[in-house]
């Protein structure tokens, strides 16, 4: 894993931060310790990003809710009086995505997000499967959600997913796994906004469904088996063992991997989930937020 860079732009950003936290907060927070938080956005490396602590969970940063946006690095930095959990806004048309930190990097059109425990350096694709697969009720916790997650995608044994720069390390198929996995995110919030109606669903019903699209084998994927495994199983079968980020065009090698789970006539893919089925999800997932029915990341330490 190639570590983040906290040096140059960290002290500023938190200083900064600190002093918009004693504004919005009062002078009752001056007496509390700033906690901080630094890493990098990827999915390719994400550049002007939002980056926000989730103070209020609804997967969104809203007002008030301390943030920084990531730098040509896909770097952020911010702190904060209340630990949460992270997450990573895209602006589709703004936001832009490289296979190197610092490189040029292309527009992202697609809405999702990204989320991660505050304590994580890396906000990934993995890290948000997690995230919201604990906090739904799908893991029990975010070490089991961990390694149910790199079981299904081929990360390698021992792997700290908080911590994974998975571009930086080479990974390609993590890398491309990811990649495939953000996009079947934004199609399922395009399915489940174009197709669920008449049900009360706020954004964070919308954006939580979307990923357990991914995980919850009882929505997409073969016969038993979650999509976010079967992407995984594709993945491992088309991509070669120890190929390199740097020597391929991950582009190339994501559409071959879409085209192959999308011809497959067992795979149910996000964009194919029937509207009955997507309605009783959303309705679930609404149900767990109003009553807080589910083991929960608190995000703070973990």
């Amino acid at each position: 894993m190639k570590p983040a860079n906290k040096t140059s732009f960290l002290p500023f950003a938190l200083a900064t931060t600190a002093a918009l936290l004693v504004s919005v907060s009062g002078c009752s927070d001056r007496n509390r310790d700033i906690v901080e938080a630094s890493g990098l956005a990827i999915d390719g490396y994400l550049q002007s990003a939002t980056v926000c602590v989730d103070i209020n969970r609804d997967k969104q940063c809203s007002d008030n809710e301390p943030r920084d946006t990531t730098d040509a690095n896909a770097r952020f930095a911010l702190g904060t009086f209340t630990p949460a959990p992270l997450v990573v806004e895209i602006k589709p048309g703004v936001t832009t995505e490289s296979s190197t930190q610092g490189g040029a990097g292309d527009a992202i059109t697609e809405d999702f997000f990204l989320s991660a425990p505050f304590s994580s350096s890396s906000i990934t694709p993995l890290t948000t499967l997690v995230q919201v697969g604990v906090e739904q009720g799908i893991y029990p916790d975010f070490a089991a959600g961990a390694s149910a997650v790199a079981t299904a995608l081929n990360i390698p044994a021992g792997t700290d997913i908080q911590h994974y720069d998975y571009l930086g390390a080479g990974d390609t198929k993590v890398a491309v796994a990811a990649e495939i996995v953000t996009a079947a995110i934004a199609d399922a919030i395009v399915n489940i906004e174009t197709n669920v109606t008449g049900i009360v669903a706020t954004t964070e019903d919308i954006l939580e469904t979307a990923v357990k699209v991914l995980i919850d084998p009882d929505l997409a994927g073969g016969a038993g088996t979650s999509l976010m495994t079967e992407i995984g199983i594709v993945v491992d079968t088309t991509v070669d063992d120890g190929l390199l980020v740097k020597d391929i065009d991950i582009a190339v090698l994501v559409a071959t991997v879409e085209t192959a789970i999308e011809t497959n006539i067992d795979i149910t893919v996000a964009a194919d989930v029937l509207a009955g089925i997507l309605e009783a999800a959303v309705e679930v997932t609404h149900t767990i937020n109003e009553t807080e029915d589910a083991t929960g990341a608190t995000g703070s330490s973990t």
